[in-house]
């Protein structure tokens, strides 16, 4: 089995949903935890997990304490690029980036490193962001 992927709020649950049901591994916060869940609170469980982050917050990896949970625990992160996207946008990205994700996601998390990624709007691209 691949690497599963952790979607949180700022991602619709019927996106998280739709791709599950064309085979991608895919969760979604809401799945486990009650809407307006702290980020800190779902971060360990994406740790403990060994679940691939994906989301649209840059501010996980900008705010001090959820910054140092990714470093922690070893969080992979990838950051959907690209602001006022529709949902139909968003989707394209994601299935045009996936296999790049996962084999990204793959080696991180086979480091026990965290990492983070910006995925730009087209989903062909795929950049390392600096956490340190």
């Amino acid at each position: 089995m691949g690497v599963r992927f952790f979607f949180d709020e700022g991602l619709g649950q019927n996106l998280a949903n739709g791709l599950s049901q064309i085979g991608k591994n895919v969760e979604h916060v809401l799945d486990n935890f009650p809407q307006g869940t702290k980020d800190v609170e779902w971060l360990k469980y994406v740790s403990e997990n060994r679940l691939a982050l994906v989301t649209k917050d840059k501010g996980i990896r900008r705010k001090p304490n959820e910054k140092a949970m990714l470093l922690k625990y070893g969080i992979v992160a990838f950051y959907l690029g690209g602001s006022e996207k529709s949902g139909h946008d968003i989707l394209k990205q994601l299935v045009n980036a996936w296999e790049n994700m996962e084999a990204k996601a793959q080696k991180s998390l086979k480091t026990g490193k965290a990492g983070a990624f910006i995925v730009r709007p087209n989903g062909r691209k795929i950049e390392p962001i600096p956490l340190t």
